[in-house]
């Protein structure tokens, strides 16, 4: 009898040690995965920051291409209206002018 409780003793023994052995395991197994997880949250927030300003950087190219291809526009604009109204100047001050005659006499 003292033999069995002998082999019982060392045997919950042996239990307790595979246990806190399993309990520490569990231990270092849930830090490891908090530590991959708290690396892949940073990995993934860099990606959208990286993201994000990229995108902020592809829009303000953008906007600046556009603002340029307007004044280039404006430029445009306003050369074009500069030659029809030289071309068209002298004809306009004749028209004036005969208008003038016209309504004031002379």
């Amino acid at each position: 009898m003292k033999e069995a409780l002998e082999k019982i003793r060392c045997v919950e023994e042996s239990n307790q040690a595979a246990y806190h052995e399993l309990e520490q395991e569990m231990n270092r197994y849930e830090q490891q995965k908090k530590i991959e997880i708290q690396n892949l949250e940073k990995s993934q927030k860099e990606l959208r920051i990286k993201a994000l300003n990229d995108l902020e950087n592809s829009l303000i190219e953008e906007e600046e291409r556009y603002r340029m291809f307007l004044l280039q526009q404006t430029k445009e604009n306003n050369q074009r209206d500069e030659t029809l109204y030289e071309e068209h100047k002298e004809t306009l001050i004749q028209q004036i002018i005969n208008e003038m005659r016209g309504n004031y006499g002379g």
